[in-house]
């Protein structure tokens, strides 16, 4: 829970935006014992869950298209966004709700790192965008 705090502190400079969201990562903190049996209930599922994301959710290239097709932007380029901002937004969303997300499945599960750094990489190709020197990672 500190180095979440520690993070929070890091990434929100507004203090009452930051004590706000400490509050709310506090509400959803579960010790080791609960995260262990959390994920071997989503181990044992997954085969489950999968099959649920495949039929509820759209891939990404059929969301592009039907924004697209709305005249809506599909993507962060589009409204301004850079690279490193995205990467920042992404951060602090873990931090906003208390509510379990995907943010939170993947810091859990140690894929977050990953995940965030495989967005961005497909940002910057896509917008051609250079990585900088200590851009934040």
């Amino acid at each position: 829970l500190e180095a979440r705090h520690a993070e929070i502190d890091n990434l929100i400079a507004d203090h009452r935006i930051a004590e706000r969201a400490k509050t709310e990562v506090a509400a959803k903190f579960i010790d080791e014992d609960v995260l262990k049996e959390r994920l071997g209930r989503i181990k044992a599922g997954w085969p489950r869950v999968q099959l649920r994301l495949r039929e509820h959710l759209y891939r990404r290239s059929e969301m592009e298209r039907l924004l697209n097709l709305a005249g809506a932007p599909s993507s962060p380029e589009q409204i301004g966004v850079s690279a490193d901002l995205l990467e920042q937004t992404i951060r602090s969303a873990a931090f906003i709700r208390s509510r379990y997300t995907i943010l939170d499945f993947l810091l859990e599960t140690g894929l977050f790192e990953p995940a965030l750094a495989s967005i961005i990489a497909r940002y910057r190709r896509h917008t051609e965008e250079p990585l900088r020197v200590g851009a934040a990672s």
